[in-house]
């Protein structure tokens, strides 16, 4: 009976431990990085092209045919052997193998290989673009789940010292030292944060939730993430703004992205052009056939009397075609010149955010620091309000308007916080490193 209840105890511990789960920040890359279906849908891309790169290497090789035919003859036929009219019934097999490769093509075998490697780079390119948009995405709900958790422990606090007021100003409104209007007042106010706190909850699950979803996890699954141990509020040193774009533009991988697709365009261009160059090509052929008319002479002997060899060379030259090729040829100049704009376009979106990014995280060091005094004077002014309401001094009117800016200063020191936390990690993303908070 004790080892049943030891294993069901184990039991239920396991089934506890799985169906919770305390998540880091480096807990939700790594699963996100396993699990998350666009990033699975970029590896297949990304497999395509190496099988693309593969077959385009395969066309160089030489093609080799074999073919082998059966047949059967009733009345005037011809006779393989000694083509002229018989009308004897017989049959013929027949066989061969022939062999061509190209010798020259203006290039488009190695200009397809070229092309096919270069749509390899960028999809690891945009594989890679996906995954820092997902990391940045996590790392986003992560810090927002942390402001919102702390949001809910501080409305809990503040509806549990309100309620502890109403005890109060219903004693005193018993007593006949306050109006009615006084406990409805405090009541007012309590409703309104625990409205508060339900928006604010319900903020909260459903950030979990897009969470779940970009870590492909179960919805139902229970989740807590780990607090920041290490806050941080120094502000990364940072070389000159214009020499923090101009290092990391190049690594950005949708810059590398726009890059490739400008030298896949002039990749384009050569291949079209192949098509004005005559085509070199050489086959071999190896046939042989043996016929039931001459049965006198066996099957072995046949074969080998009727072997044929052929060795030929053949050259095609493009002469007109309605033009097409050379429209072709236009249209990729164009296409080519198409994604310069394209990419000096990119360059300059890609610079803005790299701008904004360093903008960002000194405004909100800015904005931390003037959140930090605003919460310190408010809370001083708050616990000075909170001891003459009690003593009389003032009415709730002034203490509720004390209170809404203690509010507002603490919620606004969170926000900020981790609005600071979140845009010097992501600085520090953008120059190549891990996204550590």
């Amino acid at each position: 009976m004790k080892k049943i209840s030891y294993t069901i105890i184990l039991l239920n511990l396991v089934l506890f431990s799985y169906s919770q789960e305390n998540l880091s920040l480096t807990d939700c890359f790594f699963i996100a990085l396993k699990n998350n279906l666009n990033l699975k849908e970029e590896q297949f891309n990304s497999k395509i092209s190496k099988t693309r790169v593969n077959a385009a290497k395969l066309k160089a090789l030489p093609s080799i045919n074999s073919s082998a035919t059966n047949r059967y003859s009733w009345g005037r036929s011809i006779d393989p052997d000694s083509n002229s009219y018989i009308e004897t019934k017989f049959s013929t097999v027949s066989g061969g193998i022939g062999s061509s490769f190209n010798l020259f093509s203006g290039f488009q075998n190695l200009n397809s290989i070229k092309q096919a490697k270069q749509d390899l780079m960028i999809n690891k390119a945009n594989y890679e673009q996906v995954e820092n948009d997902l990391k940045i995405t996590i790392a986003s709900k992560y810090t927002s789940i942390l402001f919102l958790q702390e949001i809910v422990k501080s409305l809990k606090g503040e509806i549990e010292s309100t309620t502890k007021q109403l005890e109060m100003i219903e004693l005193k409104f018993k007593a006949g030292y306050l109006s009615e209007s006084e406990v409805y007042k405090v009541k007012s106010q309590l409703a309104n944060l625990d409205v508060t706190l339900i928006t604010t909850e319900n903020d909260l699950d459903l950030n979990f939730l897009d969470l779940k979803q970009l870590l492909n996890i179960e919805v139902s699954k229970k989740v807590t993430l780990n607090p920041l141990i290490n806050e941080d509020f120094t502000i990364l040193e940072l070389e000159k703004e214009e020499e923090f774009v101009s290092k990391n533009i190049e690594i950005y991988p949708m810059y590398q992205i726009f890059k490739l697709q400008l030298l896949k365009s002039k990749t384009e261009i050569n291949l079209n052009r192949s098509a004005l160059f005559p085509r070199i090509t050489t086959n071999f052929n190896y046939n042989s056939f043996y016929t039931s008319s001459k049965e006198l002479i066996t099957f072995n002997n046949q074969i080998n009397l009727n072997l044929n060899y052929s060795v030929g060379f053949s050259v095609s030259m493009p002469l007109f075609n309605q033009s097409q090729n050379r429209s072709k040829i236009k249209e990729s100049k164009l296409i080519y010149l198409q994604n310069k704009v394209k990419l000096d376009l990119e360059k300059m979106r890609v610079t803005k955010i790299l701008y904004q990014s360093v903008n960002d995280a000194k405004s909100a060091k800015k904005k931390y620091e003037a959140a930090k005094l605003n919460f310190e004077f408010s809370s001083k002014s708050y616990e000075a309000d909170v001891l003459k309401f009690n003593y009389g001094k003032i009415n709730f009117n002034d203490l509720s308007i004390t209170k809404n800016n203690f509010l507002s200063s603490q919620s606004n020191l969170i926000k900020s916080k981790y609005e600071f936390l979140f845009n010097n990690a992501l600085i520090n993303f953008y120059k190549g490193n891990d996204f550590t908070l």
